[in-house]
Parts: C-alpha cells; sequence; structure tokens
C-alpha cells in the first residue's frame, strides 16, 4: 500500500474543512514537535482545500491527498528522518497552552501495511492528545509513540510543554506526527486560519505564530523526500 495513499487521519470525526468567517480571536501556534524544520523534520503533506476528489493545498499545489472514502486530509504531517530517529526520540509538544481533553497510549509503533487496517479500526489516529484551547478550538497529535504519552485528560498544559514521542502508531507507514486542529469541529488550516482574501497561498491571518510560519516555507516537501525512505 503506497505511503501516499494512507496517511489520513482518523480516529477523530470526519469534518468538512472549515469556511471562511472572522474570527475575532484565535490562538497562535508553535510547532507540535520539538525540532528544527528543514534539518531533522519536514512538513510532507498539507491540509487539502479541495471539496471534490481532487486536491489543492494552501498554495494550490498538490503537497496533499485524497483518500476516498475517508475524504480530503484534514491536518499538517511533520515528519522526523527515519526509524533511528523515532527510536533515539523526538518530542512532541503542545503548540498551545491548554487543556488536555483527550489521550490515548499503548498501540504498537508499527506500520499499518504489516499489520492491515482491520486491527487498527477505530483507532486510526493510533496514540493520541487532544488539547483544548479555549472558544471551540482544539488540536490533535497523532500517531505517537507507545507508552510516550506523558500527560493525563484534565491536565494544563503550556506551549512547548512534552506531551510524548513521535511514533509509528495507528494509520502510517512512517515515523510522523499528524497535528490536526479543529473550530467547533470545522478543521482549519494553520497556514490559512479563518480568514482569506485570495484563494492561494497564506491566509489573512494564520494560525501559525509569525516566526514558525517564517520558517515553514512552501516547497521542502518536494525536497525532502522524507517518508518515502523505508530505513
Amino acid at each position: 500500500m503506497p505511503w501516499t495513499v494512507i496517511r489520513y487521519v482518523a480516529g477523530l470525526s470526519l469534518l468538512a474543512l472549515a469556511s471562511t468567517p472572522t474570527a475575532a480571536d484565535q490562538p497562535s501556534f508553535d510547532l507540535p514537535l520539538d525540532c528544527t524544520p528543514g534539518e531533522d523534520c519536514w512538513i510532507v503533506s498539507y491540509v487539502d482545500h479541495d471539496l471534490s476528489e481532487g486536491v489543492r493545498d494552501y498554495a494550490c499545489g498538490t503537497a496533499t491527498y485524497n483518500v476516498p472514502p475517508y475524504n480530503r486530509h484534514q491536518g499538517t504531517d511533520f515528519a522526523i528522518r527515519d526509524h533511528a530517529a523515532m527510536r533515539a526520540g523526538v518530542e512532541v509538544v503542545a503548540a498551545a497552552k491548554g487543556l488536555v481533553i483527550a489521550t490515548r497510549d499503548g498501540m504498537a509503533d508499527i506500520s499499518v501495511s504489516e499489520i492491515g487496517t482491520k486491527s487498527i479500526e477505530g483507532q486510526f489516529c493510533g496514540n493520541t492528545v487532544g488539547i483544548a484551547h479555549g472558544d471551540g478550538w482544539t488540536s490533535w497529535y497523532c500517531y505517537m509513540r507507545k507508552n510516550s504519552i506523558t500527560v493525563r485528560k484534565g491536565d494544563h498544559v503550556v506551549a512547548g510543554q512534552p506531551l510524548g514521542l513521535v511514533g509509528l502508531s495507528g494509520f502510517t507507514e512512517f515515523p510522523h506526527v499528524h497535528f490536526h486542529i479543529l473550530k467547533r469541529k470545522k478543521v482549519v488550516d494553520p497556514f490559512v486560519g479563518l480568514d482569506r482574501s485570495s484563494s492561494c497561498g497564506v491566509g489573512d491571518n494564520p494560525l501559525w505564530r509569525p516566526d514558525v510560519l517564517a520558517a515553514l516555507p512552501y516547497g521542502a516537501v518536494e525536497e525532502s523526500g522524507i517518508g518515502k525512505v523505508g530505513t
């Protein structure tokens, strides 16, 4: 099964992409893992904005995917170098302060191509942490490493606080974290936010902090090759 086919978010309800209402207040997000983009971590897939069977990322490119019947990719995938880096440990961290509302741990770090989808049915997001940020905003961290989650439901966390480690649990074939943002059950692309005056490119009020956005230039996906290396 090709890696590009299976990297959809699961364990969450299948939700429509957010429309573009104006938001008076919105959270500001840091990176969801402790790494240096372009050096030891890379974005390998963005949110899919195409409402049909096609694909379109925030820059009107094709660095995303669509997996019927699960529909559009609804988060941002950050991959690390390889399995050796996963074994050494790369921390998944809270991208913004908030309240832990859900966790799941104990799922094995193994490619879904080896175990099949039936074995993880209902748990496609793998080992997971969900955080509420107020006013209907939540963030989700998927595919984390087995027995690495360090927070519990009800914990208050601050931005940068470790949540666990990047893993290979759930519906994935390579080590990465799927970062998923919702606003009252609607998917929001952190590169776009809730306001957009043009159909392509960064939104008027993206959710990433300015320094984080500057560290995540579009185009590194194709150059990195991460996710295609079976090491």
